[in-house]
C-alpha cells in the first residue's frame, strides 16, 4: 500500500529564484517566486491563474555565487501540470514540468552554458 508514495522523479531542491512566465500571444509575463525546483520542474507562487495544460516560455534568474556577481538565466520551455490556490485564493501555486532548457551567463557577452532536450 502507496497511497502516500512519492511521484517525483527528481529530488527537489527548496530554492526561491525570481520567474517570469509567458504565453504565447499574451501581452506581459506573470511574475512570481519559485518555492521549489528540480531538473524535471519548478513549483512558483504566481498573481494570476494559468490553466493545466499551457505551454509556457519561463525565465528563472540566478547569481552565479561569486564576486563577479554575473546573472545566470535559465530559460525554459514548460507545461503547467498542477494549479492550486495559494494564500487564501489571491494568488495560485503552479507546478510545471520543464520540456527543455537552455542557461544563459549574463556577461560582456551571452554565452550559453548548457542546452538541453528532451
Amino acid at each position: 500500500m502507496t497511497s502516500n508514495a512519492e511521484r517525483r522523479k527528481y529530488p527537489r531542491l527548496a530554492l526561491r529564484l525570481p520567474v517570469a512566465l509567458s504565453r504565447a500571444g499574451e501581452p506581459g509575463p506573470l511574475e512570481g517566486v519559485t518555492d521549489n525546483i528540480s531538473v524535471g520542474g519548478f513549483y512558483c507562487v504566481l498573481p494570476g491563474r494559468l490553466a493545466e495544460g499551457d505551454r509556457l516560455e519561463c525565465t528563472l534568474l540566478m547569481s552565479d555565487g561569486t564576486h563577479l556577481g554575473r546573472a545566470i538565466r535559465w530559460l525554459c520551455r514548460s507545461q503547467v501540470m498542477r494549479v492550486q490556490s495559494a494564500e487564501g485564493g489571491s494568488r495560485f501555486g503552479v507546478g510545471c514540468r520543464i520540456d527543455d532548457y537552455t542557461l544563459i551567463v549574463d556577461s560582456e557577452r551571452q554565452e550559453a552554458i548548457h542546452e538541453a532536450a528532451s
